[in-house]
């Protein structure tokens, strides 16, 4: 209570704007001091749970790919290794943010994996909005970056309308908008470099082979 407190969307330290970091992951935090009161364990929770969320994403991505059993080895071995036990311990916002991402990717990955036709995927582009929130424009680059890199190596590449960027754009961007403008121009900044390279590594093969 003493480090953080809030005052209407914009969380304030010692009476003043704390811009160090967007507001989302002290909002979760004052959500568990309002739940289980001020203390320790309350704002180690936050760090808990998404922890168990990612855990949680991994299974569910692994289980139809690997079967219930290798889903949950992956599990395990996710939820004991030493550094994620430490940061699910650990009271700041790097575990909200790898669920974010976490979510962002396997979703992603999924709706790769699925053959054509299909529906724009939304889920990637809600986890970059709430990891936005969290952390800043850098979930853009987290989630999209292994996504193109995943994109490129398949076969079938999917097109800019299949990736259905304004919908996406739009889910994410209207609640971050409301929040914190500034990082929604950053944000979009790295959206827009993202669609270039992805339409540079659609178009560019398919140029050079019609002019060989």
């Amino acid at each position: 209570r003493a480090w953080i407190k809030f005052h209407l969307w914009k969380p304030t330290l010692e009476l003043r704007p704390y811009r160090e970091k967007p507001a989302g992951y002290y909002w979760l935090v004052s959500l568990a001091y309002s739940l289980a009161g001020v203390n320790e364990r309350a704002a180690r929770s936050v760090s808990a749970l998404a922890a168990l969320v990612t855990v949680l994403a991994v299974f569910v991505y692994a289980a139809p790919r690997v079967g219930a059993t290798g889903a949950a080895a992956a599990g395990l071995v996710l939820a004991t290794s030493v550094g994620w036990l430490g940061f699910a311990r650990y009271a700041n916002l790097d575990m909200t943010l790898t669920a974010c991402v976490a979510i962002g990717v396997l979703a992603g990955l999924a709706w790769l994996d699925r053959p054509p036709p299909r529906r724009p995927p939304l889920v990637p582009f809600a986890a970059i909005g709430l990891g936005t929130l969290v952390k800043g424009p850098i979930a853009v680059a987290l989630v999209a970056g292994p996504l193109l890199l995943a994109a490129l190596t398949r076969p079938a590449r999917p097109g800019l309308r299949g990736l259905g960027l304004v919908r996406g754009t739009a889910l994410w961007g209207q609640p971050t908008t409301e929040v914190a403008p500034g990082l929604v121009m950053s944000a979009t900044l790295v959206m827009v470099l993202t669609a270039v390279a992805v339409t540079l590594a659609v178009r560019v093969p398919m140029i050079v082979n019609l002019t060989t």
